[in-house]
């Protein structure tokens, strides 16, 4: 064999060598990243029936409502009932906001918090630290 076909074999054994080793890499960010995704899946999944139940109520309510009003008899019977049901439909939005601002909460931990641990602190912020912004400010003036 000559000289240069050793060469040759020892560098691709090498980039092998490499190449096993990024991939040993990748399988634990792999698992991560699928463990993330299902998290993020699971909260999207919550999120959409949640509100999937508040257009349920809302609907009901709203049947309830039509009722009523078809069956007053005075005008101030017929604005207590809107009053009353635009109170009720306020009350359910801010109710349920609350509830996808927790959801989205939780879906935003759980998503990241398999993927954080694989990433280096450099990775994870693009942006420079705070210690390191305030001191190119002082250096500014």
């Amino acid at each position: 064999m000559s000289t240069k076909k050793k060469e040759q074999d020892k560098g691709n054994v090498n980039a092998f060598a490499g190449v096993a080793a990024l991939s040993d890499l990748n399988k634990g960010f792999a698992k991560a990243l699928t463990q993330a995704s299902r998290s993020y899946l699971q909260g999207i999944v919550a999120m959409q029936e949640e509100l999937l139940g508040l257009a349920n109520v809302q609907m009901r309510q709203l049947e309830k409502t039509r009722d009523d009003m078809s069956s007053a008899t005075y005008a101030n019977e017929a604005m207590r009932i809107q009053q009353t049901w635009a109170r009720k439909v306020s009350e359910q939005y801010i109710y349920e906001a609350q509830r996808l601002v927790q959801f989205a909460n939780k879906t935003s931990t759980n998503s990241w918090s398999p993927i954080l641990p694989t990433t280096s602190p450099n990775e994870t912020s693009g942006r420079p630290s705070a210690g390191r912004k305030s001191q190119a400010g002082r250096s500014g003036k």
